[in-house]
Parts: C-alpha cells; structure tokens; sequence
C-alpha cells in the first residue's frame, strides 16, 4: 500500500499497526472475493505484492435506512438493508512503480468490475483519483467511468 501511494499528493504512509487496525475494522463490511491482489512471479520478484483493489458494499445506503440511528431499532433496519445494497464503493486500488502501465492495471480494473457486477453491485464511486493521474484516469474512462464529483484544494497565503 504505502510503495503504491507514496508518490501522491498528501499521502502519509501507514504504519503496520495502523494497517492492521484499518483492516480489522473494514472485516465487518468486506467482501472477500471483492478484494484482489496481485503478486509477481518472476526470477527476480517471488510472491512480491504488486497491485491491490478494494470494492466495498457502500454501507452509508444502510446508515441511512436507520436515519443515523442506532437505537432502538436502527441497528436492525441496517442489517436488514446491507444484503440488498447494490452500490460500492472502491476506496483504494493501487500498483506498485514499475507495474502501473504494464497491462495489470486493465486486468484489474475489469477483475474488479466483473467480481462487482457477478455479486449484484450495479454501480460503483471510484473514490478520489487525482486529476493528474492520467493513466488511471484513461483507463477509467476507457471503461466508461465518468467524473461526477471533483474536489479541489486552494491555498492562499494571508
């Protein structure tokens, strides 16, 4: 994760304690066949992780059925609606230097999409792509991805 980030604007690298809380709390809401994982095998790389992509069921449509409520019974109306959630959410996908316009990135853009739409998810927000991140970008829209929210950061000294 943090080789693949590294070089993006505001990235901060995560400790493996951090990672390890991260991903114990992302268990309650995964889908395993939902996170792919790409490893090299060459001479020179053996098992080496090289490209990773998350797709996670968009809980907040199941937060919402509970109007932000837990209790009584909010809990409830959430756990009822989270199997039918057919929306996702793709919060990191990443590939190492050396492996980003090598072709996996196509293959794991449609392993993603065909493991997403096989499970029922019907559509899905790519989470923040910087803009100047022309190869995802391309990729992205070769599919028929679409930007539909753009952020934007401005500094001005006083």
């Amino acid at each position: 994760y943090n080789e693949a980030w590294e070089k993006n604007w505001g990235f901060v690298p995560l400790t493996e304690d951090e990672f390890n809380h991260t991903a114990k709390d992302l268990k309650q809401i995964v889908v395993p066949e939902l996170l792919i994982m790409a490893f090299a095998d060459t001479d020179i790389e053996k098992d080496r992780p090289i490209a990773f992509s998350m797709f996670l069921p968009d809980a907040n449509r199941a937060i919402r059925k509970a109007n932000g409520r837990l209790l009584p019974f909010g809990i409830f109306k959430m756990l009822m609606e989270f199997p039918k959630i057919d929306y996702g959410r793709v919060p990191t996908l990443g590939f190492v230097p050396g492996y980003r316009t090598s072709g996996l990135d196509a293959l794991m853009y449609y392993e993603t999409f065909q493991r997403a739409t096989a499970r029922g998810f019907k559509a899905a927000e790519l989470s923040w792509i910087l803009e100047t991140n022309g190869p995802m970008n391309m990729g992205l829209a070769k599919m028929g991805a679409r930007v539909i929210k753009r952020y934007r950061m401005f500094e001005k000294k006083i």
